[in-house]
Parts: C-alpha cells; sequence; structure tokens
C-alpha cells in the first residue's frame, strides 16, 4: 500500500483532452464508489471518506507534481 500523499487519483493514456476529460470523469466516479462502499461497511466514516478522496484529488497532485489551483477571478 501507498500512503495517501504519494497517490493521485488520475493517470491517463490519453492522447486527445475530450478521452482525458472523460477518464477523469470515470475515475471519480470510481473513487467515489469504492468509498461509499467503504462508508456502509463501516470501514470509513464520512469524514475519513471526504479526506482520503481530497488527499487522492486534490493536495497529493499538488505536492508530488506542483500542480497549483487555478485563481478564480
Amino acid at each position: 500500500m501507498l500512503p495517501l500523499n504519494k497517490q493521485v487519483g488520475f493517470f491517463s493514456d490519453a492522447y486527445c483532452l475530450e478521452w482525458t476529460y472523460a477518464k477523469a470523469l470515470l475515475v471519480r466516479k470510481q473513487l467515489a464508489r469504492v468509498l461509499a462502499e467503504r462508508i456502509e461497511q463501516k470501514q470509513f466514516s464520512f469524514d475519513e471518506a471526504t479526506a482520503i478522496a481530497r488527499s487522492i484529488l486534490y493536495e497529493s497532485p499538488q505536492g508530488i507534481l506542483g500542480m497549483v489551483p487555478r485563481q478564480s477571478g
């Protein structure tokens, strides 16, 4: 197992922008499904599952890849 700070929730071999977007949607839906199952099985609380999703989809890409959220404006 990898620690959360070493996981990135998306990797793609897509060669066009449209497929990259579609694959990102698939990854998010699958992650949501798995985490929902873990909540139902009482393996994670809702807050734990939310923290895991945030780490994998938001915080890890920033730390590992140096990605920075766009500034709204």
